[in-house]
Formats: C-alpha cells, sequence, structure tokens
C-alpha cells in the first residue's frame, strides 16, 4: 500500500483527499486489476489517522513481489493522476452535493455534539482549524460549517492542483507491505 498523506487536517485538504479518492479509484482498480491482472484486491481508499487525512492505494497480491507492486502503483500515480482529476464544474457540484451528504450539517443533537467534540479532540494547538478558504474565526464556526466554507471555494482547479502535487512527491508518501510468513 501507498499512504499519502495531507499536507494539513484543514477542511480543505480533507475534501480534496475525498475528491481524489473519487477521482482515481475506479480507475486505479481496473488499470491494475483487470489491465495488469495484478492482486484481487485493487483499490483507492480515504481514511482518517487521529483527524489526519490520508489517501491509501491499496492492491493486494498474493503471487505478485512488493517492488512490482510499488512500480504499477507508482505509474498510475505519474500517468493517470492528474488526468483523472481533471474534472469540470458540473461534476465538480455533483461532488459537492455528495460531500455535503457526508460532512453536511448534523441531523440530530447527538450527532451534533459527537462532531464538535471531534473536532476538538482531533485540534492541534499551533493549527487550530486554520484553513486558506476559513481564516483565523475558524475555531468559531461547527465543523460542518467549516466543512462546508471549504467545500464552496473547491473548484475543479484546486482539484488538479493538488493532484499534480500528488504527482511530484509533495505531499509525504508511505510504503505498507505485509508478506505472510509461510509455514
Amino acid at each position: 500500500m501507498l499512504q499519502i498523506e495531507a499536507a494539513d487536517a484543514s477542511p480543505t485538504s480533507r475534501l480534496l483527499m475525498k475528491l481524489l479518492e473519487w477521482c482515481h479509484d475506479a480507475a486505479f482498480f481496473k488499470e491494475l486489476r483487470q489491465q495488469r491482472g495484478l492482486g484481487y484486491i485493487a483499490a483507492v481508499r480515504y481514511r482518517e489517522i487521529n483527524g489526519w487525512p490520508r489517501l491509501g492505494y491499496v492492491v493486494q497480491s498474493p503471487h505478485t513481489d512488493i517492488e512490482e507492486l510499488q512500480k504499477a502503483i507508482t505509474e498510475f500515480i505519474d500517468d493517470q493522476a492528474e488526468a483523472l482529476a481533471a474534472i469540470d464544474i458540473e461534476t465538480m457540484e455533483h461532488r459537492r452535493g455528495s460531500l455535503r451528504a457526508i460532512w453536511g450539517p448534523p441531523e440530530t443533537t447527538d450527532e451534533a455534539t459527537l462532531a464538535g467534540w471531534h473536532a476538538l479532540r482531533v485540534a492541534t494547538c499551533d493549527t487550530p482549524f486554520r484553513s486558506p478558504t476559513v481564516g483565523d474565526n475558524a475555531f468559531r464556526l461547527a465543523p460542518w460549517e467549516r466543512m462546508d466554507t471549504a467545500l464552496e471555494s473547491l473548484t475543479p482547479e484546486c482539484l488538479a492542483s493538488f493532484a499534480e502535487a500528488v504527482t511530484r512527491r509533495e505531499l509525504a508518501w508511505t510504503w505498507w507491505a505485509h508478506v505472510p510468513s509461510s509455514r
């Protein structure tokens, strides 16, 4: 698995990672699983660990060596990451609607309380909810309001620029490999 970490834990980074997952997942599966025949699982997944956004390019293959899998993942990113992220404004609007359903306003008081506590738990002292789209007053906004503000500022160009940063290795890349023991 290749894990790519966001530059920060801002709402903008979280949204860009999720958008990139949507742009890459099906094409990654098609390229690695269907065209190259590598593994039986090939997927791109967004996750947060301690509030920090990450994107994982995962391939499970019992018969392919790790170097070949790493090469295939790297080639996919180098060859297709930017082109797949080049979406039009209509597609961006559709994705915004989906993201609002995921990170939008809570439906109950309990959900609002949980979202508030989660936001406080993952906040860091040096960057309390600062992002280029929200600014210094961000801490005063509810978590779903911060996400909505960031979402409104996203453009297809923002996503294309983010994909370019991934391709240029401007974000941290970490490789994870698991080799089962043979008994």
